[in-house]
C-alpha cells in the first residue's frame, strides 16, 4: 500500500508508527485539540490507516532481517578477511577498519612494558565457505539404504528444510 492519500492521515500513522500517543499524533497532523481524542480514536480503527500501519510494521521487520544477499555478502567477507588487513607492517592495529564482519572479538591486553595491546580474533573463515557452500546446496544430501524384510527404504537427510525426507519402495524377490 502506498502512502495514504490524505496527508493528515499519513501523518497521523506515522506519528503513531514512530511511538507517538494516538492524540497527539492527531494534534501532529493538523487536527483540533478540543477533537484529537475523538479523531484519534476513529482514525485507528479506519481500515485503510490500519492497513498502512500494518505496512510499516512490516517494512521495518523486513529491513532488520538480513535477506539471502547481504548473509552471502556478509559470509563471503569473513572468508576473504585476514589479519593482515587490520594491521600496518609494524603489527599495529588499525582501529579504522575494525568495522568488518570477520572480526569475532577485540581484546585490549595491558603489557608493562609496552602499554594497551588489541589483541584481534577473526571467525573461521573456513566455516564461512562452508556456510556459503550450504546456501548454494554445493553439497549432495547424504542418503543411507536400510533393507527390512524385503522392504528398501532410503532416508536422504536435506538440510535446506531441516526435516528428514524419507522414499519408502518394496523390493521384488
Amino acid at each position: 500500500m502506498p502512502v495514504l492519500l490524505n496527508s493528515r492521515w499519513e501523518t497521523f500513522v506515522q506519528e503513531w508508527f514512530s511511538g507517538t500517543k494516538k492524540e497527539e499524533s492527531a494534534l501532529i497532523a493538523g487536527y483540533s485539540k478540543t477533537n484529537a481524542a475523538s479523531i484519534a480514536t476513529r482514525l485507528s480503527k479506519k481500515a485503510k490507516v490500519l492497513e498502512r500501519y500494518e505496512e510499516l510494521k512490516s517494512e521495518v521487520s523486513r529491513l532488520k532481517v538480513a535477506g539471502f544477499q547481504e548473509r552471502q555478502e556478509i559470509l563471503s567477507e569473513i572468508a576473504r578477511d585476514k589479519l593482515s588487513d587490520f594491521v600496518d607492517e609494524f603489527g599495529v592495529v588499525d582501529r579504522r577498519k575494525l568495522t568488518s564482519h570477520a572480526i569475532q572479538a577485540v581484546d585490549q591486553v595491558l603489557d608493562n612494558k609496552r602499554g594497551a595491546i588489541l589483541k584481534l580474533r577473526l571467525h573461521s573463515p573456513a566455516q564461512a565457505i562452508d556456510l556459503l557452500n550450504k546456501m548454494d546446496k554445493i553439497y549432495e544430501a547424504e542418503s543411507k539404504t536400510i533393507n527390512y524384510n524385503d522392504i528398501k527404504i532410503l532416508v536422504v537427510y536435506d538440510d535446506s528444510n531441516k526435516r528428514d525426507n524419507s522414499q519408502i519402495t518394496q523390493t521384488t524377490s
